[in-house]
């Protein structure tokens, strides 16, 4: 007796919502490539448009994924991403990379410069709210725009947490301020400009990284040594003197400096 078996056809894996975004946009974009008529194909170029703009959305699951997005992305080698989809192509890399933290980013240094460039922010009872300049620069869109891709908000808040902590503690005085910057400025000075290693190397890398981080921790000791007011004529004159020295007047900060030093120098001379 013939034994007859069934075989049932397997049923298809559910797509994903990436997937089902991709076969629209692969459809409309095959659909547009094909297309003769110019009218149509305005209207076949708005719905391809659309279909990007839906896959953009879309969280990838694999690099699969990954690869795809990037090859919407960047469809031809005169592809030149807008910041936005850029974002988005990072925003899909840390997905895959479980959202962990950015290997590159510093949150100490970004919210130094955010601050030099106009930013600020507010911390109310461990609650920390940034605060933007109302007419922004390209560098702050340049902070923000980092910020976002390496997704530092996290980092930079625990940054301005431990930076209001230090705030609520005693004021240091004159001497000490002073003696932080001058330490700050030694340890700068002897880094030195040049470097023995070739450009792009890593030694070359860490060296620049390392100057970026004297540099900020020395600017930013003479910006607090700036807005301390002068105990009496020698330190006021101390603080001119630094003004000029490191030629304050090109800093964002310069129009702060002057007012600062014009106020000192009426109260110093009641």
């Amino acid at each position: 007796m013939e034994t007859i078996t069934e075989t049932r056809p397997q049923s298809q894996p559910t797509k994903t919502a990436f997937q089902v975004a991709l076969d629209t946009w692969i459809a409309r974009r095959d659909a547009l490539n094909l297309c003769n008529d110019d009218a149509r194909s305005d209207e076949l170029g708005d719905l391809l448009f659309a279909a990007e703009r839906a896959l953009l959305k879309q969280p990838v699951n694999n690099i699969s994924d990954l690869r795809s997005l990037s090859e919407v992305i960047w469809q031809d080698p005169h592809s030149y991403p807008s910041d936005a989809l850029i974002a988005v192509f990072f925003k899909a890399l840390r997905g895959l990379d479980n959202n962990a933290e950015s290997a590159t980013f510093n949150a100490a240094n970004w919210l130094s410069h955010f601050e030099r460039f106009g930013g600020g922010w507010v911390e109310t009872d461990g609650a920390v709210k940034l605060v933007h300049p109302v007419e922004q620069s390209d560098a702050m869109d340049d902070l923000i725009w980092e910020l976002e891709t390496r997704d530092g908000l996290k980092a930079v808040k625990a940054a301005i947490l431990a930076k209001a902590k230090q705030l609520e503690e005693p004021v240091c005085d004159w001497a000490k301020l002073l003696s932080a910057f001058q330490t700050a400025d030694l340890a700068l000075a002897a880094h030195g400009d040049e470097t023995p290693h070739p450009a792009g190397s890593p030694e070359n890398e860490a060296r620049e990284a390392k100057t970026d981080a004297l540099v900020d921790a020395s600017t930013d000791a003479l910006v607090t040594l700036m807005r301390f007011p002068s105990p009496d004529g020698t330190a006021y004159r101390t603080k001119a003197k630094l003004y000029a020295d490191h030629h304050c007047h090109d800093w964002n900060e310069a129009h702060e400096f002057a007012q600062i030093l014009a106020s000192e120098a009426e109260r110093l001379a009641a």
